[in-house]
């Protein structure tokens, strides 16, 4: 049995196993809104772009699928189905063990299931999940939540080493859980303004609208001081709000400052990796951000130094950033035994291998390469870089 993420050329097949699965569920419990068993073939395929979908093989034959939602170290199985031709196999207890390995960074999983699926029930506890609550969906459903705690991975604690001499290392979404700081400081700053009644609509709008400035800034479209505020000022007008939007970008600054939310794992990784290597933090974050996160979280120690993109006067994927960070980690030697770890394709992997320095992508979110963009290594959680240094 394999696992491998779903292509679009898996769809129909899927989509033939996965009716099949839930025709039972459809008959007994009637037409439920979100049933997997009434998804039209048309929106199977658009889930498969979140990048949890997988698709289960024997051989080279498609015989189920599984989908997850990621979010942080909280993982949820929203599916899991497998031809009744090949139930009864241990098919299922492989493909979970698989996806629990697979991410490792993942240290709560949930699931929930019909309470009157006994077989069901008794397969998820069996692999260490446990009923947590009840939730009556209809007259003729209820459904059962399933918890499951996973222990922390083991973090090997001796690397080979040799193969590089200095790491850089970008912060927001490769040391730091950017996604819960941001959460964090835009909850902060609307309570502040007194605008906290309006946080979802505000959310909504802000985090596509300060996406899309972060990438500008990286294609040298706007500027670091342009993108502080006017990312408020647009989120406000499109929410229909009036507030002072440079006084909102002030007070959210400082709190995204103090939000040092590292991934799971991250200190002890660094803690070996500045035994043997020079590291130094490279990001196109803003200064005073950047700064107090790296403080706050305790890990600004484990660098020789950091290159800022505000201080550098440049942004990645501007090759004197590059430069900038190699200098000061007072490297002289060839690029290809410097490592760039980063989250950002376009920023991080091109700009760094465009200049010989080897790359490795922090994929923490699973997205698919829908670019050309090449890179060396690609890790899920912080550890797995301990294989590749």
């Amino acid at each position: 049995m394999k696992l491998m993420r779903s292509r679009t050329q898996d769809v129909p097949v899927l989509y033939q196993i996965q009716r099949s699965a839930f025709k039972a569920d459809v008959e007994q419990y009637g037409p439920l809104e979100g049933s997997p068993g009434l998804e039209t073939q048309v929106i199977l395929e658009s889930k498969l772009d979140a990048g949890h979908y997988y698709t289960i093989f024997e051989s080279d034959e498609i015989i189920g699928g599984i989908r997850v939602i990621i979010e942080g170290n909280h993982g949820h199985i929203s599916r899991i189905f497998i031809d009744e031709n090949w139930q009864n196999r241990g098919i299922g207890k492989a493909v979970l063990s698989c996806i629990f390995n697979k991410y490792k960074g993942v240290r709560r999983w949930t699931l929930d299931t019909p309470k009157d699926h006994q077989r069901n029930r008794y397969f998820y506890e069996s692999m260490g999940f446990r009923p947590v609550g009840e939730v009556k969906i209809s007259n003729q459903l209820t459904l059962v939540d399933y918890e499951c705690e996973k222990p922390i991975s083991q973090i090997t604690t001796s690397i080979k080493g040799g193969q590089f001499d200095v790491i850089l290392i970008d912060l927001d979404n490769t040391l730091f859980d950017f996604n819960a700081a941001e959460k964090y400081a835009l909850q902060a700053t609307l309570e502040k303004m007194n605008l906290f009644s309006h946080y979802e609509a505000f959310e909504s709008a802000y985090i596509p609208i300060n996406a899309r400035m972060w990438q500008e800034l990286e294609e040298g479209t706007i500027t670091k001081e342009a993108l502080k505020v006017e990312r408020f000022a647009e989120s406000l007008k499109q929410v229909g709000l009036k507030a002072d939007a440079k006084l909102m970008s002030e007070i959210y600054v400082k709190a995204l400052s103090e939000a040092g939310i590292l991934f799971d794992g991250a200190i002890e990784v660094l803690d070996i990796l500045s035994q043997k290597y020079k590291l130094i933090a490279l990001s196109n974050g803003i200064q005073e951000v950047q700064e107090g996160r790296l403080k706050k979280s305790g890990v600004e120690k484990y660098f020789q130094d950091k290159a800022i993109s505000e201080k550098i006067g440049v942004s990645k994927p501007h090759p004197l950033i590059f430069h900038k960070a190699i200098e000061l980690a007072h490297y002289e030697g060839d690029y290809s035994r410097v490592l760039m770890v980063g989250d950002s394709l376009p920023a991080d992997i091109k700009g760094a291998s465009q200049l010989g320095i080897k790359t490795c992508w922090m994929n923490y979110d699973f997205r698919r390469n829908r670019t050309e963009i090449d890179y060396d290594y690609e890790i899920n959680v912080i550890e797995e870089l301990l294989r590749h240094v």
